[in-house]
């Protein structure tokens, strides 16, 4: 457990003199300033009309849910796609994974510590959209559910994860950072451009794509009147996807693991 403590240090020390989280967090703090700005809008709506109070908090946190998971731009998508897709690639193509095969170190406990790293950097995302996100909505809109702001934690960590998992299994399969990158982020934006919109309104084979049921989820958490009983259940949702994750840091892993240097 040590060894993989180190190699979180590491990543995360990597991470940081990239400047890759100064990045992400601008880039957060530019996206909560859009939400911001949509809150005021909605402020005006509210005003006179207590009664939709509700309905423009939850209105608010499915905005922050659509930025960061189901944008094409949004950080779950790009930031953590490219973060995880470098994470083995890098230590290939900057001949670094030579010298830490020369320590007492298992290629399982490397693995681990990568993977550690980007699972607390989703954290922190998550962290950090949804409570800024709770706060902008108690300085305009009021005081909003704890359900909401904790579904949305919820749904935006999961989300990330599972790009995460996708990049990082691209990053197993290259050396090179370029094609990890190129890979991944073409894996994220198929399934996305595939069942983009109503996932109720996709055709039979679309619903093999992962996204299908990360849809789902979200109409669990936050529209559930669209759910109709034909369609996947929250925890059936909750299960391919999750397994879909296990699945990829598996397979990841052992790539990884036999994977020449």
């Amino acid at each position: 457990m040590r060894k993989t403590m180190l190699i979180l240090e590491r990543e995360i020390f990597s991470l940081k003199r990239s400047k890759i989280l100064l990045l992400l967090t601008f880039i957060i703090l530019g996206f909560l300033y859009g939400l911001y700005l949509e809150a005021e809008n909605y402020k005006d709506y509210i005003t006179g009309n207590p009664d939709l109070t509700l309905e423009y908090q939850t209105a608010l946190f499915t905005d922050a849910v659509w930025i960061i998971i189901f944008l094409n731009i949004g950080i779950g998508r790009i930031m953590l796609g490219i973060i995880g897709a470098t994470s083995l690639a890098k230590e290939f193509e900057n001949k670094t994974m030579s010298t830490l095969g020369c320590l007492p170190i298992r290629r399982e406990s490397i693995f681990l510590g990568k993977f550690l790293a980007i699972a607390l950097i989703s954290l922190s995302v998550t962290l950090f959209y949804s409570w800024g996100t709770w706060v902008i909505c108690l300085f305009t809109l009021g005081p909003s559910p704890l359900k909401l702001v904790f579904s949305t934690m919820f749904f935006i960590f999961i989300g990330c994860l599972y790009f995460a998992s996708l990049s990082i299994f691209c990053s197993s399969l290259f050396k090179s950072n370029a094609s990890a990158i190129f890979l991944a982020l073409g894996l994220i934006y198929l399934s996305g451009f595939f069942v983009y919109g109503y996932p109720a309104e996709v055709t039979d084979w679309e619903k093999w794509f992962p996204e299908y049921y990360l849809g789902f989820l979200y109409y669990h958490l936050f529209m559930p009147e669209y759910v109709s009983a034909s369609d996947p259940s929250f925890y059936l949702s909750i299960t391919v996807i999750l397994l879909i994750i296990f699945i990829l840091l598996t397979v990841s892993a052992v790539i990884f693991k036999f994977k020449d240097i």
